[in-house]
């Protein structure tokens, strides 16, 4: 088993089936040796989970859940355009997109780089939490 994924196993978590996109986009797109990933919620079997605002339907603990699982979603479709998580040598920039009622100010509290540095993982050195409270679809993450 790679490495990476060795990691996550200890972890307790399991990478997903990559999603199919919602929409008319695609999930990963490569140029040389970078790897961009669109958006993606937190689905699982097809389906969203977690539906609502943070701050009003959900609460921070939900919020990292979901966000978690939106994490491994994107990792999963790294995963089917390289072949291999470990193949991944730096993750430049994570931006955390946070449907959240107004008022809540806690964006950063549910973003998954929030736990990588304790676990020795592999961490982006940018990063961003912001609220979006016009999401389409209304997912929590």
């Amino acid at each position: 088993m790679p490495r990476v994924e060795e990691k996550l196993e200890a972890l307790g978590l399991q990478l997903p089936p990559p999603p199919s996109p919602v929409a008319a986009y695609v999930s990963t797109v490569r140029t040389g040796d970078l790897v961009f990933v669109s958006g993606h919620g937190p689905m699982r079997d097809g389906q969203f989970t977690d539906i609502g605002k943070l701050g009003r339907d959900l609460d921070i603990d939900a919020g990292y859940q979901a966000a978690r699982l939106v994490m491994l979603n994107c990792l999963a479709s790294v995963k089917a355009e390289t072949g291999d998580l470990d193949k991944i040598t730096r993750i430049v920039k994570v931006l955390g997109m946070v449907n959240s009622a107004p008022g809540f100010e806690q964006q950063p509290a549910v973003h998954p780089d929030r736990q990588s540095a304790r676990h020795g993982q592999l961490r982006a050195r940018l990063r961003t939490a912001a609220s979006g409270d016009k999401r389409r679809v209304g997912l929590a993450d």
